[in-house]
Order: C-alpha cells, then structure tokens, then sequence
C-alpha cells in the first residue's frame, strides 16, 4: 500500500499511519469516561487530517465500526458508544475546521483542479478486488511509459510469479485467522476487511458497479465522485483488519504448538513475519525511494539562476519546463 505514495506523496500516508492509533484512543474513549482520550484522538487527526480530505474520509469507519462491534456484542452500552462518538466528533471536528475553511474557499473560488485531473473511469480501472485485498489497486502503481514503471517497486508485484504466489498465501493466513480461530475482536477485523474492501473497490467496474456505489458511477464528473475517486485509499482498514487475523492466527497456532512441542512456539508468528517480509522486495533493493525520481542534492547553477530571472520578472505568467520533471 505505502509504495506508490513513498515517493511522491509520502505526507498523504499520516492517515495511514494513525489508524491503529485512533482505534486504540476510541477504545480507551468508550471504556473510561474522562475527556482526555477523545482529546489526544482529536490531536491525533489535527496532525494527520490536512494532506487530504479524502484519505482522512476513507479511515473515518474503523473508530466508528469499533463502537457499533462493541455495543453489538454488549461491551459497552449503546448509549457509552454514542457519547463516545459525539465527545470524538465534535473536538475532532473543532481542531480541524481551519483545513476545512481553507478547503471551502479553495473549492469555491480557486481553480478547479479535480476537473483536469485524472477521470474517475481512469482511477477505477485498477481496483479489482482480488488486487485491492493484495493492498493494490492505487492506479499510479500500474501506469508504465517507455522509461518503464511510474513506481518501479511494482514490476515484482506485477511481473514475478514468487511475489503475487508470496502474497496471496499471506493474505489466505490473515483471512484463515478471521475466519478459523475464536476471539473477542474477529467481527470487529471481518468488518474493517469488508468495508475496506468494498470502498476501495468503489465504482469498478464502472459500467457495472455494486448497487452501492452505482450512484457514483452515474455522475462521474460531479464534484463528490472526483473527490472520493482515490477509494483505494480506504485500504488502511482492510489493512488493519488482516493484520489482526494474522496476529489471531499466530497466536492460536502458538498456543496448540507450546501444548505439544513447547520449543517451537515461535513457529507461528516467525511464519507470518516471514511471509511479510518476502511480499516487500523494497526492503532489499532500495525501492522505496524510486530510483526514477531521484534527483542531485544541488541542482545545476543554470538552474538556480534561471529561478533567479523568473522570480524578478512578472508574476502573472506561468512557465513551461522542458523536459518535464515529474515532482
């Protein structure tokens, strides 16, 4: 999931990377009463909430499905869930209306760059399900020109048999963990994989989408399927999810080995991290970073002074670099 934006758009994986943190701070939200766990949770979307409305939106279900598994199975009462619902709403809501109004004006009076961006039929052309439960499905992360890939890590992920075979045997032991073992969180990780999956999915195929997001996929060009056309972006929740089967399962395995054979206990979640390194080639060939986008810690100094002569000149004209560099 991380590879497509590392390169590029690295700040756009904050939300990425607060989910399992919210989740925890609406846990300690619903279980005690005090106000300083809706706070923290509030401080935790001030500081992850402004790279991009959409990302933020897409994450917005796992504090929310947590609350509705809780009271469902009578962990907490109904009416704790929604007080807890309204305490984190309403700070997160107040620390992030200044991004919000900056949003609005943007929207209203400056230019309109979803209209001249990537199409939603573009963008869903890649989120089939059987990529998106791989954690795929971003479309940067399969455009190829002749230089080669967009993001060069994705050419194992598209191209290797060893890969895609490591990677769906990794995704078959979360789902085996969600579905073969007992404990108190499984429908908790069934919901997150199911609303992950179906959101990422979105309008694919966009001329027969799920009755769900049909409405989507009839007014492509409106303002709110341009804003939500990144819907891979809600993977962060089937994410976490699957990593809870896997940690479920390793945990049962461990303990029916240490009955039998209590020096191999280890056996199980040493399997798991195994399987979850070998599905990120990146941490051996230096990926991460895309070779095609690096560039000299200095640039040129025709560079620096060409900047210079632009930057003394008129500001109400626009400039065209050739060749292109992409960000």
């Amino acid at each position: 999931y991380v590879l497509p934006y590392l390169s590029r758009t690295s700040l756009m994986l904050l939300p990425w990377a607060s989910v399992g943190w919210l989740v925890g701070l609406t846990i300690r939200s619903a279980t005690r009463t005090k106000w300083r766990d809706p706070a923290i949770f509030a401080l935790v979307i001030f500081t992850v909430g402004s790279p991009n409305a959409t990302a933020l939106a897409m994450i917005a279900p796992a504090p929310v499905l947590w609350l509705l598994h809780a009271a469902w199975q009578r962990s907490i009462s109904w009416r704790r869930a929604i007080t807890s619902a309204l305490r984190i709403g309403a700070l997160s809501l107040g620390v992030s209306l200044w991004w919000i109004a900056m949003l609005a004006v943007q929207g209203r009076h400056g230019a309109d760059v979803l209209s001249y961006s990537e199409t939603l039929e573009a963008v869903s052309f890649t989120s089939v399900s059987t990529e998106t439960l791989r954690s795929l499905g971003y479309w940067l992360f399969y455009i190829r020109d002749p230089s080669g890939f967009a993001t060069s890590a994705s050419a194992d992920y598209l191209e290797s048999g060893r890969i895609i075979a490591v990677g769906f045997a990794l995704l078959i032991l979360c789902l085996a963990g969600i579905a073969l073992t007992r404990w108190s969180q499984r429908r908790y990780a069934a919901l997150l994989v199911f609303v992950g999956i179906v959101l990422a999915v979105g309008v694919h195929p966009i001329a027969d989408p799920s009755p769900l997001m049909s409405q989507l996929a009839t007014s492509s060009r409106s303002s709110l399927s341009l804003a939500i056309r990144s819907s891979t972006r809600a993977l962060p929740l089937s994410n976490l999810g699957l990593a809870l089967g896997a940690g479920a399962l390793a945990s049962a395995a461990s303990t029916l080995i240490v009955q039998r054979r209590p020096r191999l206990r280890l056996l199980a979640p040493a399997l798991v991290i195994w399987l979850t390194i070998l599905n990120l080639p990146a941490l051996f060939d230096g990926g991460f970073v895309d070779p095609a986008l690096e560039r000299d810690q200095d640039p040129p100094a025709a560079w620096e002074q060409a900047a210079a002569a632009l930057d003394a000149g008129s500001m109400e004209r626009r400039v065209m670099q050739l060749p292109g560099a992409e960000f």
